[in-house]
């Protein structure tokens, strides 16, 4: 699953995440870095049904109908750059 369904890795100014197989329907980039202090969070995106959904598990952010996982994935980072002021990308494809 990761090789050729995940290609992407998230990055910020400080650092990246990898995903992380975390069930037969998601993966999780854990401890992305969202401050030069070393705050993290960390992304899961997980199909349910036919639609992929992104939650940022230390928040209660949650964003659900995207038909591909790299738009929830894209999502996410939206969020993060949204709440955090953090620039967010997805690299890859």
């Amino acid at each position: 699953m990761i090789p050729t369904e995940w290609p992407w890795t998230v990055e910020t100014a400080w650092g990246r995440a990898m995903p992380q197989a975390e069930s037969a329907d998601g993966v999780i980039f854990p401890d992305l870095p969202i401050t030069p202090q070393g705050a993290t969070v960390t992304i899961r995106i997980t199909r349910h049904h036919s639609a992929w959904i992104w939650e940022l598990v230390q928040t209660a952010w949650v964003g659900t109908g995207y038909a591909t996982p790299k738009a929830a994935l894209v999502a996410a980072c939206q969020q993060i750059t949204q709440t955090f002021g953090t620039p967010c990308l997805v690299v890859g494809d």
